[in-house]
């Protein structure tokens, strides 16, 4: 293939690799998110209990569910991940060149139509506006028509 095919399939490529990379992080951050709304939720729980209550967390399969420090470790492990993965994006939008198929898109197409205040568009009812160069025209043709040759 010549270098001018390829050039544009390869870019093509790599920005639809980009764009899944870009939705697979915001899968991740949606989840990350839920999780992070779920840890401060347990861990307002736990600041709010009285000390030393035991079972203050339904969960009693998850080994850490009265840890504070444990819960507040993962928070800022995943803020952490999604301020990555943000960057990332940031890095990948940044980094894409203006080309023709980013450039534009049309999002509304419409014609518009003049106004004029004929009522039809008959040739005798319709006179356009020639302005001051126009009009000294049809005067200056108007005379030469009415004097005789």
């Amino acid at each position: 293939d010549s270098w001018f095919r390829m050039k544009p399939r390869a870019r093509l490529e790599r920005e639809a690799k980009e764009d899944e990379e870009k939705a697979a992080m915001a899968e991740a951050d949606e989840a990350a998110s839920r999780r992070v709304k779920e840890l401060r939720r347990r861990l307002a729980r736990l600041a709010a209990a009285p000390a030393g209550a035991e079972g203050s967390c339904a969960d009693e399969e998850d080994e850490f569910a009265d840890d504070e420090e444990a819960l507040q470790a993962e928070v800022d492990e995943l803020e952490a991940a999604m301020a990555k993965r943000a960057a990332r994006a940031a890095e990948i939008d940044r980094r894409r060149a203006w080309n023709i198929d980013n450039i534009c898109r049309v999002k509304e197409e419409r014609t518009v139509f003049s106004t004029r205040d004929a009522p039809s568009l008959a040739a005798a009812d319709y006179q356009p506006d020639l302005g001051d160069e126009g009009a000294a025209a049809e005067e200056g043709g108007a005379a030469d028509a009415a004097a005789p040759a």
